[in-house]
């Protein structure tokens, strides 16, 4: 039996498709100006690669990690425009670069965060090997970052002093999982779609059971989805949740 199609739906889900459709080509707008995230994965990798790279044994490192990484990343950064990086970004990309000029360059916009302060003075700086202990005491706070804390070490100071060992270790645990579970769940990936293959071959699946079907409409589904998802979900209650989120923290 066709159900009947109440007049105030017809109109909330035409309002809904249309709230839709502007928030869909704004978003859409938006992410066409935004750079990609591949590249940013990308270079997430290669830095995993740089810090694994001192534990790594000589036979496999350029396997695992290529002839130059600091370059990929150097590469990469240097696409965008500086504006549109972050302060760790700009101070990689500086690091990475050996001219002073350059780099003075690179850093000559303010930065936002005051943690990066002073990285920044230190590259600047001509004279910051001649005191290497009190310098290397300087940059032990970003140790946390262990790839920012390894190339601007070693910009500041050499290699010799720039090693951490811990964090050289666990770099090399999650280059190991990033270059070979992908491997790893393909394989097991491709056994299942055989085995379930098998199984659809020799008529062993479980019988599907029927599923009764909710009495909606077309325009049902269309609240359900541009109404209820899209103008409940994006607009309305982030509008009242939000203000009341920022007065409780």
């Amino acid at each position: 039996m066709r159900q009947k199609t109440i007049k105030w739906k017809i109109i909330a889900a035409v309002i809904s498709v249309l709230i839709t459709a502007l928030i869909w080509q704004k978003g859409l707008q938006d992410s066409l100006d935004r750079p990609s995230v591949a590249p940013k994965l990308s270079l997430k990798q290669q830095e995993v690669s740089i810090v694994a790279s001192s534990s790594l044994p000589e036979k496999i490192r350029t396997f695992l990690i290529g002839e130059n990484p600091e370059l990929t990343i150097k590469d990469t950064l240097k696409k965008y425009p500086l504006n549109e990086i972050t302060d760790r970004e700009r101070l990689v990309l500086a690091s990475i670069t050996k001219s002073i000029d350059a780099r003075a360059e690179i850093l000559k916009e303010p930065f936002k965060n005051d943690y990066f302060l002073p990285i920044k003075k230190f590259l600047l700086e001509e004279s910051t090997f001649t005191k290497p202990i009190e310098t290397l005491n300087s940059i032990e706070k970003y140790k946390s970052d262990p790839f920012l804390y390894r190339v601007s070490c070693k910009a500041i100071l050499s290699q010799e002093y720039c090693f951490d060992n811990k964090s050289s270790r666990y770099a090399v645990l999650k280059l190991f999982l990033l270059q070979f579970f992908p491997v790893f769940a393909t394989f097991v990936g491709l056994i299942l779609v055989i085995r379930q293959a098998w199984l659809l071959f020799r008529k062993k699946t479980k019988k599907v059971v029927d599923i009764s079907l909710f009495p909606l409409t077309t325009v049902d589904m269309i609240l359900l989805i541009s109404g209820g998802f899209v103008v409940l979900g994006e607009i309305i209650l982030p509008t009242i949740v939000v203000p009341l989120s920022s007065l409780l923290t």
